[in-house]
């Protein structure tokens, strides 16, 4: 099937199943919930139609997501203070572990 035909049919479908559900919850509404059989059918429509609606909003095309931000930095920037870095100058001093305890006092 053709994009073209695809989506007309799937617009009928929604409405189709959108006219259903209607029905189905004004049944529900009926029974004020107590029955099992219009409330599955009403969660079963209610999924088919959640369905069917994402499948038309993401469309057939491959023309991907849109979104409405700017898209992230392909290499976001890695600050890692474990290891040192020879391009950045310390003012702290080198201590070692003898030389603290562990509330970090010097002995």
């Amino acid at each position: 099937m053709t994009d073209k035909l695809l989506s007309p049919l799937a617009v009928v479908a929604v409405v189709f199943v959108g006219l259903a559900f209607a029905a189905v919850s004004f049944f529900v509404f009926v029974t004020r919930g107590k029955s099992e059989f219009w409330t599955d059918k009403k969660m079963l429509l209610g999924g088919v139609l959640l369905s069917l609606t994402s499948f038309l909003g993401a469309g057939c095309s491959g023309c991907g997501q849109v979104t409405c931000y700017a898209p992230a930095n392909p290499e976001p920037e890695i600050l890692c203070y474990d290891v040192p870095n020879p391009d950045v100058e310390s003012d702290t001093t080198d201590t070692q572990p003898s030389d603290t305890l562990k509330t970090g006092e010097k002995k």
